[in-house]
Formats: structure tokens, C-alpha cells, sequence
């Protein structure tokens, strides 16, 4: 017969915490905190300049009449 797997304990949980009354301070510091993430290694986010390019693609097919060409020039057809 097969004997029973061992079973790990829940840790128990924390209390839940509720953000309802959070400053707009706290925002700001994360904001800050994310800024200062972004100037002490930019080459790690090059996702913010993807998307910027991305969006100056688009801009630039608009501008010129040409916004039939975004799906194309986004799936880099």
C-alpha cells in the first residue's frame, strides 16, 4: 500500500494590509525610486525605448499619410 506524501504547513498569512489611505507622497517616492533605478543603469530599460521609437514610428507614418503602414512596420514586416 502506498504511504501518504509528507505535507508542508502553511505558513501562516500576514495580516491584510489595506493602501486606501496611502499619501500621494507614497506614489511620488515610487516614482523617485523607479528614476533613480532608471539613471544608475539605462541600458537595462530598453523597453522605455522601444516603446519611444515605437511611438515615433507611428507618429511619423501619420504624419506623412501613411498610417495604412503601421501594422506592417510594427510586426517589422
Amino acid at each position: 500500500m502506498l504511504e501518504p506524501l509528507p505535507m508542508r504547513r502553511a505558513s501562516p498569512r500576514p495580516q491584510d494590509v489595506l493602501v486606501r489611505n496611502l499619501s500621494a507622497r507614497v506614489a511620488l517616492d515610487c516614482l523617485a525610486a523607479g528614476w533613480r533605478d532608471f539613471r544608475r543603469n539605462p541600458l537595462a530599460n530598453l523597453g522605455v525605448a522601444l516603446f519611444l521609437l515605437s511611438v515615433a514610428a507611428v507618429w511619423a507614418l501619420w504624419h506623412f499619410g501613411l498610417i495604412y503602414l503601421v501594422l506592417p512596420a510594427l510586426a517589422g514586416a
